[in-house]
């Protein structure tokens, strides 16, 4: 097992009940067993190189692991690149673990940069590019059938250089939230999609980065979005009257200042800005799945540091992991959390370990208690390598991305 400590940038999946029926990795060539040194815990990796150089997780926002727990989607890439503007020809695919085999996500043309969001209770996935919107099951992908073409209200709002960062979608399939970035003028815009009727409508604009768009599960009339730190003159310009902490958007740790990080979007009215308790930070917000209010982390190494919750009716906020995180998905009840943490100087590639958080009984385990550097500091990764952890297949699972030294890539079940 050492050579998968060293030798694979894995994806991980673990839990702590499951029983031997349910268990769809145990047995799988497609897999092996590692057992992490120093918690015992006991995954399963996808075998490096199996289909790619490297096999990755997904964005911690999206469960990628079905229900049924037949598909997993991942990325597949190859050696990190040495041009710093490329990502290593980075594309995402479906695992059918059933059948063994894999396959590109999505239309050929459109499988590098799509956006994406995966059905895990009806197999099925969604996909918005310049064609139009479309879905496809996962058991044949030649099913592929286009909902709609891009309605003329949203095409006239300019080129797009995106439609949005992560499509999300209502937990009734009926409602997409789209954060698009418009290429001239630049500006922001969210908005909506009806998947029955295709039409588009705009919900708001800014001429600052609103971007993470996240649609609220249950109120489809309800989008999270996240500021983006401004990088330049440009975008500090255009930011809100009275935003004056515009180069670092994450934090009010310091008396007075505000935080402008998260954002609360509706249909007609006024962007609502989410303020967070003074001498905390904000950074990686998600939806909790019944929709009553989102979480978000504070990795900063502070008293207050942790998961920190707010309720959507009350906006009363609460920690809830008393340990620092960077990312974190919490299960459908909201009994459990768990999250990632750089160990030390943070960098694309560095050092990481992943914690699993009982809320009722306060104990943590760490399914991974520290994890190789994938790239020296002096030379970040372009394939964004974090763990991002989230829970699949009715929340048995703990899916993530495992890394070590040789600049692979490969996924882990448990």
């Amino acid at each position: 097992m050492k050579r998968l400590l060293v030798s694979a940038l894995a994806l991980a999946v673990w839990t702590a009940d499951v029983a031997a029926a349910d268990e769809p990795f145990e047995g799988s060539p497609l897999f092996e067993r590692r057992t992490d040194p120093a918690s015992g815990v006991v995954s399963y990796l996808l075998k490096p190189g199996r289909f790619a150089f490297s096999q990755q997780g997904t964005y911690f926002t999206h469960r990628s692991l079905t229900d049924d727990g037949r598909f997993l989607l991942f990325s597949a890439s190859g050696p990190e690149p040495a041009d710093a503007a490329k990502d290593g020809g980075k594309s995402l695919w479906i695992l059918d673990i059933a059948k063994g085999t894999a396959y590109p996500a999505g239309l050929p043309d459109e499988r590098r940069k799509p956006s994406m969001w995966i059905d895990v209770k009806f197999d099925r996935l969604y996909w918005i590019c310049h064609d139009g919107f479309f879905v496809e099951d996962l058991a044949d992908p030649k099913t592929a059938r286009k909902l709609f073409d891009l309605p003329a209200n949203y095409r006239a709002l300019g080129e797009k250089k995106s439609h949005c960062m992560h499509l999300t979608l209502s937990d009734d399939r009926k409602t997409a939230f789209l954060d698009s970035v418009v290429r001239e003028p630049r500006k922001w815009v969210q908005g909506s999609l009806d998947l029955e009727t295709g039409a588009y409508a705009k919900w708001s604009e800014s001429y600052y980065e609103l971007a993470h768009g996240q649609i609220n599960p249950v109120d489809p009339t309800v989008g999270l979005v996240a500021l983006q730190p401004a990088g330049d003159k440009t975008k500090a310009a255009n930011m809100p009257a009275g935003a004056e902490y515009v180069t670092h958007a994450y934090g009010c740790t310091k008396p007075g200042r505000r935080c402008y990080r998260m954002h609360l979007v509706r249909p007609g009215q006024p962007v609502e800005h989410v303020m967070i308790p003074e001498g905390t930070h904000a950074t990686h917000e998600i939806w909790a799945r019944d929709g009553k209010g989102f979480y978000w982390c504070d990795n900063g190494g502070r008293p207050l540091s942790g998961v920190w919750y707010r309720s959507l009716a009350t906006g009363r906020c609460e920690r809830i992991v008393p340990h620092p995180a960077a990312h974190a998905s919490m299960s459908a009840d909201n009994r459990y959390v768990v999250y990632d943490r750089s160990i030390g100087i943070d960098w694309r590639g560095t050092t990481w370990r992943v914690g699993f958080y009982n809320r009722a009984t306060g104990r943590n385990v760490f399914i991974h208690t520290r994890m190789d550097a994938l790239v020296p500091q002096k030379r970040p990764s372009r394939r964004h390598p974090d763990p991002h952890p989230h829970f699949g297949m009715n929340d048995r699972y703990v899916i993530c991305t495992l890394t070590s030294a040789d600049g692979k890539t490969s996924i882990v079940s448990r």
